[in-house]
């Protein structure tokens, strides 16, 4: 499953039309809390959170994450995006809240 398939199965909006939305995600991990995140995450994970500002993407970075989902209708500031761009992660938001994407994302086979 990609982010393109993501997309196309749940109620997703692509922050970025140049995101690389063929990546696979291998698992996932939600949380907000930076350090669990750097220290629970996993390569390749696609990740939940709330938090939106730019150390999100140095936290996803750092650990290797393929793409952050903002539950909620969450959306991250601009400079937020533009550094995303810069280090090829998606971003993606939805106005479902973090269990239930989770479930769904679950049912589409990413575990």
């Amino acid at each position: 499953m990609t982010f393109r398939e993501l997309l196309g199965n749940l109620p997703l909006e692509n922050l970025g039309d140049d995101f690389d939305l063929d990546k696979s995600p291998r698992g996932g991990y939600v949380g907000d809390l930076l350090s669990n995140v750097m220290r629970f995450a996993k390569e390749g994970n696609v990740w939940i959170t709330v938090q939106t500002h730019i150390n999100v993407i140095a936290v996803a970075t750092l650990v290797g994450i393929s793409g952050i989902i903002f539950p909620c209708g969450v959306e991250p500031p601009e400079e937020t995006i533009k550094k995303a761009r810069e280090e090829h992660i998606a971003l993606l938001t939805t106005k479902l809240d973090a269990f239930t994407l989770c479930g769904k994302i679950y049912e589409l086979g990413i575990r």
